[in-house]
């Protein structure tokens, strides 16, 4: 879910930018950290956004490990 959302907010940024026809308004990943920060619940949102991509890893790792091919 975390990287999920981390997409969609880059995804919204970017429809935006479409929207309003100026490319600027576009953000990758790190511009849309970097505006999720300045947001007022910002940290929280941050916190919640770094548990979810660390559970991502996480899992990954775990599968990587112990997955059967």
């Amino acid at each position: 879910l975390g990287r999920a959302a981390l997409f969609a907010l880059v995804g919204g940024f970017v429809m935006y930018a479409a929207i309003t026809n100026d490319p600027s308004d576009s953000q990758g990943v790190d511009g849309t950290i970097r505006k999720l920060a300045n947001a007022t619940a910002g940290p929280v949102l941050l916190w919640a956004l770094a548990v979810g991509v660390g559970a991502f890893g996480l899992f990954n790792f775990i599968e990587g490990r112990y997955r059967e091919v």
